[in-house]
């Protein structure tokens, strides 16, 4: 009688353990998994499952739901603060592609923005060096490789 109401048990937490399992588990694969032993063997894989099993990540989800949460307000507040310097569908030459683009990016067109096609080394060096001297407050550089030579000591 005992041992009736011990299978049961572990029959009854293992079916709870795996719905669990399948509702919380981070991978479809760890869910099917845990979801056929905790129902095959439950004696063994019930309390496994306690103790392995459960999910370790709810704190960090909760964490970064909020974290999430600051972005989108910052966000928010940064596009309200754009809205003067948004450009109109119809001042954009291309509309179609305009949306596409800023759906893309997440952004949308800002006026005051200015491209230079640059067509040889010279002219791109010249250009960053001229941006260099016009720099107020600091200098963001990232270059893949500077050699030692003429343009590379004129970068230092």
């Amino acid at each position: 009688m005992i041992w009736t109401i011990v299978l049961v048990t572990f029959h009854t937490l293992g079916l709870l353990s795996s719905i669990d399992a399948v509702m919380s588990t981070r991978t479809s694969q760890g869910a099917i998994a845990w979801a056929i032993a905790l129902n095959t063997f439950p004696y063994v894989a019930v309390p496994a499952y306690w103790i392995l099993g459960r999910s370790k990540f709810r704190g960090y989800v909760t964490a970064r739901r909020s974290d999430d949460e600051a972005v989108h307000q910052m966000t928010d507040r940064l596009a309200k603060l754009l809205e003067p310097y948004v450009v109109a569908d119809s001042e954009k030459r291309e509309v179609q592609a305009g949306r596409a683009a800023e759906s893309l990016a997440g952004i949308p067109y800002l006026k005051g923005n200015d491209a230079e096609l640059l067509i040889d080394g010279d002219a791109t060096f010249r250009s960053i060096l001229d941006g260099i001297d016009q720099a107020q407050n600091y200098v963001l550089f990232q270059f893949y490789i500077i050699h030692d030579d003429g343009i590379g000591r004129e970068v230092k």
